[in-house]
């Protein structure tokens, strides 16, 4: 449990879970929390964090290759083509497959929540109390692509650790795509922005 009131949970590779204090009264219930469980488990028990190191690394080796081959372009045409694949890749690529990891998390989360025996019929009332706590906005365990945290950094190669003391995750090192300028953390979801994208993505 983390003092916070911010309406958040989160999982981590290796079955870690977390719940920030401000989601208890949106929980309302045993049921409720249960079900926000469920579903961070369910991130962890499908390995969505590695799923998502692997998605990034493809897409970096793809953006490595059509950099390659706009090498021969004068600066704007390569960034016309960066661009266009930077949005092929987040918007054809990316986000449906966070929208899968967060559908498969729905699915196995309420299968566990019955099979402890808290009830699953509490999950659609609690998703209409995150959204009334939200507004507009998902809630950020519920996002399609999910960032808790943006961060403006200096360097394409930076390190995240959760930023949480103990209850962080490992450090991983993240290289930053120069032609996305953004990378998003495989363990807490933060969404690191290099100073020269910033206000851009």
């Amino acid at each position: 449990m983390i003092r916070s009131n911010q309406a958040n949970a989160f999982a981590l590779p290796g079955g870690y879970t977390a719940v920030y204090t401000g989601l208890l009264p949106i929980a309302e219930n045993a049921d409720g929390l249960a079900v926000v469980m469920g579903h961070e488990v369910a991130h962890a028990l499908a390995h969505h964090g590695a799923e998502r190191m692997a998605q990034q690394n493809m897409q970096r080796i793809i953006g490595a290759g059509v950099s390659m081959g706009a090498g021969g372009m004068d600066a704007s045409g390569q960034r016309a083509v960066m661009g266009v694949f930077g949005g092929i890749s987040q918007y054809g690529y990316a986000l449906p497959f966070s929208r899968k990891h967060e559908s498969e998390a729905d699915y196995i989360g309420l299968i566990l929540v019955a099979r402890a025996c808290y009830d699953p019929r509490e999950a659609p009332r609690l998703w209409e109390r995150m959204g009334a706590n939200a507004g507009a906005t998902p809630p950020e365990f519920q996002s399609t692509h999910p960032a808790p945290e943006t961060r403006i950094v200096t360097a394409y190669r930076i390190n995240c650790d959760g930023g949480e003391g103990a209850l962080g995750h490992p450090r991983v090192w993240l290289q930053i795509p120069t032609d996305v300028g953004f990378v998003e953390c495989p363990y807490c979801d933060a969404k690191l922005i290099h100073e020269d994208f910033e206000g851009k993505v």
